[in-house]
């Protein structure tokens, strides 16, 4: 089953009696992620006897996302990857990856201005940013390495605007989530944590909720603290 706030989460959020399980047959399967590996998922006997725990879920204008919300770079790519993964003989890491070289190509700068918790945190040129709930994307890029699913809290990861060289030999880090710990990327890398975020931007964003992409000039963000019952597989379930 694929995770996708559009989709999945409006017929589960808020209710105690409804859970959500994760067979992951998608592309990238990156919630799952923050529990064990793709594969701890595959067994359909060990998700139906798994243990239910409560995950936050955040809300974005009026819709949800489970895992992530990201807008500018980010957002361009899964638009792209969209493209490329109708074609033939493309899997869907390939038309991941292709659709980061294309928009690697293309343009490479956005602008927003952004306040947390009703504060400033950032405006001006931007290359990418995420608001986790979850650790990756993208098929295991780790954006937000100290997010935690049931915290109440949303971790914000900027990327400010780079030139394309210096993105290309910084991108390993970024894959890896140590480029909240490297040095070479404190005036690059802006990072917070909040309840509340709101995003304005002169011209469109394309943004994506767990991979379900949209276009706004504004995207209102929230928690919703343990939101929604998820199912975690009986092989992880620590007694």
């Amino acid at each position: 089953m694929r995770i996708g706030g559009a989709l999945l989460l409006p017929g589960a959020v808020g209710f105690d009696n409804v859970s959500v399980a994760c067979y992951p047959s998608g592309s990238g399967n990156d919630f799952v992620k923050v529990f064990g590996s793709k594969n701890d998922f595959l067994n359909i006997n060990d998700l139906i006897n798994g243990k239910v725990t409560k995950v936050d879920v955040i809300k974005v204008n009026e819709k949800y996302a489970l895992n992530i919300c990201n807008f500018g770079f980010d957002g361009a790519v899964v638009d792209k990857m969209l493209l490329f993964k109708n074609k033939p003989f493309v899997s869907g890491k390939g038309a991941y990856y292709l659709a980061v070289l294309y928009s690697i190509l293309s343009k490479m700068n956005y602008q927003c201005e952004i306040k947390i918790d009703g504060e400033h945190f950032y405006q001006g040129n931007f290359l990418l940013c995420a608001l986790a709930n979850g650790i990756c994307y993208g098929g295991g890029f780790y954006c937000a390495p100290k997010a935690i699913v049931n915290d109440g809290m949303i971790d914000v990861v900027l990327v400010k605007k780079v030139r394309r060289l210096k993105f290309v030999s910084l991108m390993g880090v970024y894959r890896k989530g140590k480029h909240l710990e490297d040095k070479r990327l404190v005036n690059i890398v802006k990072y917070a944590q909040g309840k509340t975020i709101e995003v304005t931007s002169p011209k469109d964003l394309v943004y994506t909720l767990d991979g379900e992409t949209g276009k706004t000039q504004k995207l209102c963000i929230s928690i919703i603290e343990k939101g929604i019952n998820f199912v975690i597989p009986q092989k992880l379930v620590k007694e």
